[in-house]
């Protein structure tokens, strides 16, 4: 439902619109860092949306028009006009990745899906491609990002001590890259590809579009000697080659 109303907000131009998924919300509550904003159970999402306007009219009339827009599929629409109720909104999204890394119950928080980005059209039918594939692999994971821009923040809760963990993050993550290809998306929103992604350039952006950025690689680093396998796999680089991981 949240991603639903999300787009029905698109049309009013929010500053900002932020997810904070069900998931996140439980390891909030848990850690009991809802205090300044209480989290009642079973909360599916919460939306953080940002208004701006030339005037105070300009943007109370932008308020209501969230609410109008929200309140259908929202159980809870609240407003803070003042700095100090905004500031007390955006402390549970800013608590969200040391509190992640806090409460992960002996797993690793491992950002390897962390960039995904799809048309905002495709939130959610991502949103269930995200859980859905997690699920099938019993693999939780925290979800919250830039909901706005169709760009989402994972951060699977990885048992580093089961067997074959890391084929099991290959497979989560060759099957998000296909889903968010067949979307039109990008698994690089924001942090770029670097090593892990390299492999799965071509799943993104196809065989004849990795063609063209290799003869530009090649043209400025013909001897292969600029960070080999950055972007760019090297033959046979699979995603989690580089992983490090440490008790």
């Amino acid at each position: 439902a949240a991603a639903e109303v999300i787009l029905a907000l698109l049309p009013l131009r929010p500053a900002t619109c932020e997810i904070l998924d069900r998931s996140l919300l439980e390891i909030l509550r848990d850690a009991g860092a809802d205090a300044d904003y209480p989290l009642r159970p079973g909360l599916e999402a919460i939306l953080l949306v940002e208004m701006e306007g030339d005037s105070v009219g300009e943007v109370g009339e932008a308020l209501r028009d969230v609410i109008t827009a929200a309140r259908p599929a929202a159980s809870r629409v609240s407003l803070a006009v003042e700095t100090e109720q905004q500031e007390r909104f955006w402390s549970v999204r800013h608590r969200a990745s040391p509190l992640i890394a806090e409460q992960a119950g002996g797993r690793t928080s491992m950002q390897f899906i962390e960039d995904g980005v799809v048309p905002i059209t495709a939130l959610p039918e991502y949103i269930r491609l995200l859980r859905s594939t997690l699920a099938r692999h019993e693999m939780p994971a925290v979800i919250f990002g830039h909901a706005g821009d169709g760009n989402l923040h994972v951060n699977p809760l990885v048992d580093t001590a089961s067997p074959g963990w890391t084929e099991t993050l290959e497979t989560i993550l060759i099957e998000i890259a296909e889903g968010v290809a067949r979307l039109g998306g990008t698994l690089a929103g924001e942090h770029g590809d670097g090593r892990l992604r390299a492999p799965l350039l071509e799943t993104i952006w196809g065989a004849e579009m990795v063609a063209h950025f290799r003869m530009v690689k090649d043209a400025f680093d013909p001897g292969n000697i600029l960070n080999p396998g950055v972007i760019l796999p090297l033959p046979g680089q699979r995603p989690f080659d580089a992983l490090r991981t440490f008790p």
